[in-house]
């Protein structure tokens, strides 16, 4: 069964494809996983959809509120 795993953006700016960007979790995720075994035999994209989520759109929304 393929899992899901959610990745969330910390603070600044992420404008798409943040998570696949080089040095993005993603990323580094599927890097660091190729090191172990298991992973070599299934990767970590057959295992689990990695989503990325942004709420970044969310806090602009209120911002531009707050400036009025």
């Amino acid at each position: 069964m393929r899992r899901i795993l959610f990745l969330l953006h910390g603070v600044g700016e992420h404008g798409a494809g943040w998570a696949d960007a080089p040095g993005g979790p993603a990323t580094v995720l599927r890097e660091a996983s190729a090191r172990y075994a298991a992973f070599r035999r299934r990767p970590l994209d057959a295992r689990a959809r990695l989503v990325p989520l942004s709420y970044a759109d969310i806090l602009d929304a209120a911002a531009a509120r707050w400036r009025k």
